[in-house]
């Protein structure tokens, strides 16, 4: 047989017999079959059945008993402290004069931690300045004046854009005149220099 199936196999056996151990009473053991509520009933001594008949017993000496009753109210006030880390239970069971102690240790970082917020205080006006505490009355002014700019702006796109085609003509014109004022210049050097050949002609 496999090493897990043992395992298993074993396993089952130990938990059968820890059933019959708390609810069934030692003569009622060879029992097979049983729910809790037939075994409560059946099985008076098993070990569950004389768990609730204690539990049963104590409510009744709590009932007749305020010394116990009170005993478990203070335990359930002070169960924090039989529970808590041991070095905050050391914390909270320091002394007054030790207490002091650490704080007057811990002045020079208070002292800093004072200062820095008094520091923060003092800038919180830069931060949060009177003027800004009426600035929700003035969204409507705010959202008209949005629009405005809006507005403005394409405007000033379209003007962007006319201006800019325009000096795009006037450069093209500008060009255009200087190629012809060039042109000009010449045709007038060539006919200045062919009336300068005829008057020497002539004057020969």
């Amino acid at each position: 047989m496999p090493t897990l199936e043992k395992d298993i196999l074993a396993l089952n056996l130990r938990l059968k017999h820890l059933e019959d151990c708390v609810l069934r009473s030692p003569e009622s053991r060879n029992v097979k079959a049983f729910d809790l509520e037939t075994a409560l009933e059946e099985n008076p001594n098993s070990l569950l059945a004389r768990v609730e008949e204690l539990e049963e017993k104590l409510r009744k000496e709590l009932a007749q008993k305020k010394y116990l009753a009170d005993f478990l109210q203070k335990f359930n006030s002070l169960k924090e402290f039989l529970e808590v880390n041991p070095l905050d239970f050391e914390k909270s069971l320091l002394t007054p004069a030790a207490k002091t102690e650490i704080i007057l240790g811990s002045e020079a970082e208070l002292s800093r931690l004072s200062n820095t917020l008094s520091d923060i205080e003092g800038l919180e006006k830069f931060i949060n300045p009177p003027a800004f505490q009426n600035a929700k009355q003035f969204e409507p002014t705010l959202k008209t004046l949005s629009k405005v700019h809006l507005e403005q702006s394409e405007l000033l796109e379209q003007l962007n854009s006319r201006v800019t085609n325009m000096l795009d003509v006037y450069n093209n014109t500008v060009n255009t005149l200087s190629e012809i004022f060039l042109s000009w210049d010449s045709l007038l050097s060539a006919l200045e220099a062919k009336v300068s050949t005829l008057e020497r002609m002539k004057s020969m």
